[in-house]
């Protein structure tokens, strides 16, 4: 059944005025880095069954493309507040549902962010036995912090849930392949975006963001220091930028 482009119009506005948490609201932006970093990845032979054809194995520390552009940067606003329906002004749930996989002996991705209190799926696609221990993350050149969690996945397929309830940076390891390593950033709300290859970051909202100026934050695991800026958001959009200075790394 056709309508009369005039009724449509009219349909489409009260759509719009019935559901407004539905319209997604971004705030986005680009990571880059500047100059050299005082590290760099390395690669290393580590044979093990069950991790792939090739026993090349290389750190994941730095993803940085032709012009600076950095990956696995996380990206967070600070204390946000949302438009109407106000009745909820810190939705519980997250926009999507975060998932770190093994592949390879690998963590994928090397880097993900999570809202506290929030679980989150560790998925086995291994078919070999693998361990996953996160601790808590106190400082560059510090001894490792306390367990979080320490739990095995001993088949292919294996999804388990976990969840951090402190926000704070916290490590994932196994202790059966020793090389394999993931950070995640635990946050308190679900404001959050990681930097993909190209230093691009999205923050999606289910419900827009009120007008005004926000905190919003900036971490990379090779950076002891946060970045900080202030995004300014008008009618759920705002657009923001990073640079990470290479020599401040460790």
């Amino acid at each position: 059944m056709a309508f009369p482009p005039r009724v449509f119009g009219s349909i489409f506005l009260l759509l719009v005025f019935l559901f407004p948490v539905f319209v997604r609201a971004d705030v986005t932006g680009t990571v880059v880095l500047k100059g050299t970093p005082n590290s760099h990845d390395e690669s290393f032979y580590a044979r093990a069954n069950g991790c792939g054809e090739s026993p090349i194995r290389h750190t994941e520390n730095w993803k940085v493309g032709q012009k600076g552009e950095l990956a696995d940067v996380v990206v967070w606003i600070v204390d946000p507040k949302f438009e109407a329906p106000t009745a909820v002004n810190r939705p519980a749930l997250p926009v999507s549902e975060v998932a770190i996989k093994q592949i390879g002996c690998r963590y994928v991705p090397h880097v993900i962010a999570v809202q506290a209190g929030i679980p989150f799926k560790i998925i086995n696609g291994d078919a070999t036995l693998h361990n996953i221990r996160a601790k808590t993350f106190v400082g560059p050149n510090l001894p490792p912090g306390d367990d979080v969690f320490n739990f095995g996945q001993s088949y292919q397929g294996q999804t388990d849930e976990r969840q951090f309830d402190t926000p704070g940076i916290y490590s994932l390891q196994c202790d059966v392949h020793s090389w394999m390593q993931a950070w995640v950033r635990v946050v308190d709300n679900y404001c959050f975006a990681v930097s993909d290859e190209k230093g691009a970051f999205t923050i999606q909202q289910p419900v827009g963001i009120a007008d005004g100026d926000y905190k919003i934050e900036a971490w990379h695991p090779k950076f002891a220091a946060t970045l900080e800026q202030t995004v300014h958001v008008k009618n759920g959009v705002g657009v923001t930028n990073f640079v990470f200075e290479g020599p401040k790394s460790f």
